[in-house]
């Protein structure tokens, strides 16, 4: 399982971010990083979990590396919340 899809696991289940990035061994602020790209894209975690591995690490690429005011996705099949 990639880190990105254990991090947005665990966030689903409500852990707390210093939880996740004690558990997973990224730093907090990593792992803030990637729960703001996915809150922003407005997927809820059965979505993102649709996806391989390689399709989530190139989404959080591009979606972190983006303006905050828009996320690219690679995929209009996932459902949003």
């Amino acid at each position: 399982m990639s880190k990105i899809r254990q991090i947005l696991r665990m966030y689903s289940q409500g852990r707390s971010k210093l939880s996740i990035a004690a558990q997973t061994g990224v730093s907090r602020n990593t792992a803030k990083e990637y729960l703001v790209a996915f809150d922003a894209s407005g997927f809820t975690f059965e979505g993102i979990n649709t996806l391989n591995d390689k399709e989530l690490e190139d989404f959080f690429g591009k979606a972190m590396n983006a303006p905050r005011t828009s996320v690219w996705w690679p995929c209009s099949a996932v459902s949003r919340r």
